[in-house]
């Protein structure tokens, strides 16, 4: 069973890498995010600096959304 799994595993990481999606869709997808919530804050240096490990990870999160949706479908 273990073999089965990375040989599908295997099998999918070498479409990804041909299709290149993660470069050409997910990571703008990060940019775009991060840079609206940059935008979203107070301009004041402070703020952004204390929010800055929350907004990374909600884009985390967002970005792997989108990425596991697109391995489902």
């Amino acid at each position: 069973m273990l073999r089965s799994l990375t040989l599908v595993a295997g099998k999918d990481l070498r479409v990804e890498l041909r299709s290149k999606v993660a470069l050409n869709q997910i990571l703008p997808f990060a940019l775009v995010v991060l840079f609206l919530f940059a935008f979203a804050l107070d301009p004041d240096r402070g703020t952004l600096k204390a929010a800055t490990p929350g907004l990374f990870w909600v884009t985390v999160l967002l970005t792997l959304l989108l990425a596991v949706g697109r391995s489902s479908s």
